[in-house]
């Protein structure tokens, strides 16, 4: 009985998503960035129900077999579990509309500025909580155009505040810079390095539309690694879906990063500024091993390692894992310090 609720359960939602997306695309267009973003998830979204229909649920004849056997037989591609397609594409789908009600104003972008990349996931993304920032020389780039650069920022998942805003008011180069925003809730470095959802690839076209207008890439902030901690769980949690196994950071990280840069015509120029990044829920664990392998990607000469956001306490934070208004402002001292450094004033 319980078995076969089941069954129809997964089949309303593989029905239901196969629906959603050719409807994404008739009724709002294949140019936009909803439409593809789910675009990319739906692929990998619809193997793991596949996969749930046809290996999970035959292995559910007692509770201990499905514990035992659920890591094994959810894991997509790119790593992380099927919670994504519960937490990812939920948050998709949460965000249909979103973009179309901010009367956000379309500037023009400024002649030859340069671009800072600022991605990762949630922390890099609008789930933080903000004051207002003053933004009077840099934009946030989204599909093609210019917006004035405010909170929530476009093409990063999540309807609150992003840190980009508060490092943008803090650089003190008079140069005009242009924001392009891509951080994507709950995701892994496997994410980033691995096929799956695409988003290197698409953060990757973002930064070659803007190249072919004259806007090279100087910088990317990267925020990332809550997903990969082995604390993201408790270990005594069945339902929890995030791998306790390390993974080779540095590898992923490179991955990725080839991937961003792909084609760059400056990209040996592009400078990195990374966060020590593990801390979410849970105690507020540091993952000291992440945060070593994050560390250690320092030692490249165009890539420099912050001590935020580990070092920041339940103080700085909203949740136990996204900022407050405090710990945003903390970031944002630390990070435009850093690229106040490296970036021609």
């Amino acid at each position: 009985m319980r078995t076969g609720l089941i069954k129809k359960s997964l089949l309303a939602l593989l029905v239901s998503t196969i629906i959603i997306y050719f409807l994404g695309w008739k009724f709002i267009g294949s140019n936009n960035f909803i439409y593809l973003k789910i675009k990319e998830l739906i692929p990998p979204a619809v193997k793991a129900t596949l996969k749930q229909t046809l290996f999970v649920l035959p292995a559910m004849r007692s509770e201990v077999n499905y514990l035992k056997n659920r890591n094994k037989y959810l894991e997509f591609k790119n790593g992380y579990m099927a919670g994504m397609l519960r937490t990812q594409l939920g948050t998709a789908y949460g965000m249909w509309g979103r973009y179309f009600e901010f009367d956000r104003q379309k500037v023009d972008c400024p002649k030859s500025a340069k671009v800072i990349l600022f991605t990762g996931q949630s922390n890099a993304g609008n789930y933080l909580f903000s004051k207002e920032y003053e933004n009077k020389r840099h934009v946030n780039f989204f599909k093609g155009s210019c917006y004035v650069l405010d909170n929530p920022v476009f093409g990063a998942t999540g309807g609150q505040a992003s840190v980009a805003p508060a490092i943008a008011s803090k650089l003190i180069s008079q140069l005009p810079y242009i924001f392009l925003t891509t951080g994507w809730v709950g995701t892994s470095i496997k994410a980033w390095s691995d096929e799956g959802p695409r988003l290197s690839e698409y953060t990757n076209e973002e930064l070659k539309d803007l190249q072919k207008h004259g806007h090279d890439l100087s910088a990317v902030i990267w925020i990332q690694g809550e997903s990969d901690s082995i604390w993201m769980c408790d270990k005594d949690t069945p339902s929890c879906t995030t791998p306790k196994k390390r993974i080779d950071y540095i590898k992923y990280f490179d991955l990725m990063k080839s991937k961003i840069l792909q084609d760059l015509k400056n990209k040996q120029n592009v400078k990195f500024v990374i966060t020590q990044t593990s801390v979410c829920g849970n105690e507020l664990a540091r993952d000291e091993t992440l945060n070593a392998q994050q560390l250690q990607l320092g030692k490249d000469k165009n890539t420099y390692v912050t001590e935020v956001t580990d070092s920041l306490g339940e103080e700085y934070r909203h949740d136990r894992c996204h900022f407050n208004a405090l710990g945003v402002e903390a970031i944002a001292e630390e990070i435009s310090s850093v690229l106040n450094d490296i970036l021609p004033s």
